[in-house]
C-alpha cells in the first residue's frame, strides 16, 4: 500500500521497480557510463517527482490523457520549450547531438515503463547528461489502439520539466520507434 498522501513509499517503490527491471539485460552502447565512472548520487538527494505532473490516482499512471490528438503526437512526436531555438530542434532532427544514453522499453506495461523512464531521466541529469535516446518501439503488436508505448512516453515526456526537447530518431537510430530527447542540462553551442 501507499503512504497517506498516495504516493509510494522508497521500499516499495524499489520494490516495483526491481520487479520491472528483473529480466532487462544492459545495452551495448558507446559512451555508456559505467558505474565506477559514474558520480555517485549524494544521500537524500531530492526526487524530481514535484517537478512532474503528479497522478492523482493510480489510473492516472497508466491512462494517456493528452491535448494532441494520438494520431497526431504518434506521427510527429515533436515537442519544444521556448527556449529551444528552430536551429537546436533542426540539428537533433538530424541526429547532429551526441546520444550519451540510451533505454529500450520494449516489453514494458506502461506502468512499468513510466518507473523506469522517471528514474533514467532522473539518473541522466544527475550525471549532467543532455542528450538521450528512449527506444519506445513502433507499437506493431498493439493491436486497434495503435502504439500505446510511443504515446505515452511522448505525453509524459511533455509534462516533465527536465525534458526541454524531443523528436523521432533517425532511420539508423531507431526511426519510428524510438526518439532523440534533450534535457534540461543542455547547453547550446
Amino acid at each position: 500500500m501507499g503512504t497517506k498522501d498516495g504516493k509510494h513509499s522508497n521500499s516499495e517503490g524499489s520494490a516495483l521497480f526491481r520487479g520491472a527491471v528483473r529480466d532487462a539485460q544492459p545495452l551495448k552502447t558507446r559512451g555508456r557510463l559505467a558505474p565506477h565512472d559514474a558520480p555517485k548520487s549524494k544521500p537524500g538527494r531530492k526526487k524530481r517527482l514535484h517537478q512532474r505532473e503528479q497522478p492523482a490516482s493510480q489510473e492516472d499512471v497508466t491512462s494517456v490523457n493528452t491535448k494532441t490528438p494520438a494520431s497526431d503526437l504518434c506521427d510527429n512526436m515533436l515537442f519544444q520549450r521556448n527556449n529551444i531555438t528552430h536551429k537546436t530542434m533542426r540539428e537533433l532532427r538530424r541526429g547532429k547531438h551526441r546520444i550519451q544514453e540510451e533505454i529500450d522499453l520494449h516489453g514494458c506495461t506502461r506502468a512499468e515503463a513510466r518507473i523506469i523512464l522517471e528514474d533514467f531521466i532522473d539518473e541522466c541529469i544527475d550525471h549532467g547528461l543532455s542528450c538521450i535516446r528512449i527506444i519506445h518501439g513502433k507499437g506493431m503488436r498493439s493491436g486497434p489502439e495503435g502504439p500505446v508505448l510511443k504515446l505515452a512516453v511522448g505525453h509524459w515526456l511533455q509534462g516533465w520539466d527536465t525534458v526541454v526537447a524531443f523528436c523521432p530518431a533517425r532511420p539508423n537510430d531507431g526511426g519510428a520507434g524510438a526518439i532523440y530527447v534533450l534535457l534540461s542540462n543542455f547547453k547550446p553551442g
